[in-house]
């Protein structure tokens, strides 16, 4: 019977040590696998705080870009007395239909157009269609918009030398040609003059722009603009906030940051010159922190250095410190 029982006892424990068992591995890998989703929690937090912050700069950046390219176009209209005739409302209307269609944002546009209007001969008659013809030229010949820009703004400001600048990117106009855009200017038809040049122009590159917008990549391009035009719209609300605490908060801050920044350039040069317990690292730590905190940040400083000595001293002096390295 003694046996009996003892093999009874021997079996329960047995059973108990196994099921005590699962039940640890159980809870082992529910803990492995809460943290592991806790991990995963946490990593997808800051991926999306990161993301976050990504996309308010973007935002903010576009936000800039656009506010940079309006103050220049009504700089533009204001410094030509708008001659043109042309609106800043006509000049965003026609660069965000033209964005639509072709692979330019509307931001490139308008820095186009402002350019164009620096040549006060272009007229709100010929406007539309030298903007258009200017993307063709940018499209076709694979440069930016500003060297279009200037190209064509010179040939529509003064038609009769204005064509020889053309011949530089290929367009070569006949003496028949040349003599009838003479005529016109000399009977007052400068806007017949441009037209001509447009037409010629449209020969030689006119609708690359749209033709590149029906690609993929152009049609791609076009979906990016829009998406950046999205982000532009929340940067602009949010500027506002941002250029108050710029000029409210870190500008006022700046002269305590240059100065914190020379102190502590002072401080870092003295420390390796002078050495951490000098009087001249004590006038710097006392100009950053006070003269009672320098003066504290020395002494412990200075009986740590002693410590030291007193340790290694009593390394050199140990005989077992000897016979250990024996």
């Amino acid at each position: 019977m003694a046996n009996l029982n003892i093999e009874i006892q021997i079996s329960a424990r047995d059973q108990a040590s196994s099921v005590l068992k699962g039940i640890q591995g159980s809870l082992g890998a529910i803990g492995g696998f809460a943290r592991g989703a806790l991990a995963l929690g946490f990593g997808a937090a800051t991926a999306a705080a990161g993301a976050l912050g990504v996309g308010l700069g973007i935002s903010i950046r576009e936000a800039m870009e656009a506010q940079e390219v309006q103050a220049q176009l009504a700089n533009v209209l204001r410094s030509t007395g708008g001659v043109a005739g042309v609106t800043a409302d006509m000049a965003n209307e026609l660069a965000n239909s033209l964005m639509g269609v072709t692979r330019f944002g509307d931001e490139a546009i308008l820095s186009g157009e402002n350019m164009l209007l620096t040549f006060t001969n272009i007229g709100k008659d010929v406007f539309p269609e030298a903007t258009e013809v200017m993307l063709d030229m940018s499209q076709a010949l694979g440069q930016d918009i500003k060297s279009s820009a200037i190209q064509l703004g010179k040939a529509l400001q003064d038609p009769i030398q204005g064509v020889t600048a053309l011949r530089r990117v290929g367009v070569n106009f006949t003496e028949d040609q040349q003599k009838m855009i003479e005529s016109m200017v000399e009977s007052g038809d400068l806007m017949g003059a441009q037209k001509f040049i447009l037409q010629e122009l449209q020969t030689e590159f006119g609708g690359s722009a749209r033709a590149a917008g029906e690609t993929f990549a152009g049609q791609l391009d076009i979906l990016k603009n829009s998406l950046l035009n999205v982000a532009e719209g929340i940067g602009t609300a949010l500027l506002p906030i941002a250029q108050d605490f710029l000029q409210n908060t870190i500008l006022p801050m700046l002269p305590a940051i240059q100065e914190l920044a020379e102190k502590f350039g002072t401080l870092v040069t003295t420390l390796f010159k002078a050495g951490p317990l000098s009087s001249e690292f004590g006038e710097a730590l006392g100009a950053m922190f006070g003269e009672e905190t320098a003066t504290q940040i020395q002494t412990i400083i200075g009986r740590r250095s002693a410590g030291g000595h007193v340790r290694r001293r009593n390394r050199d002096t140990d005989p077992d410190d000897h016979r250990q390295g024996d």
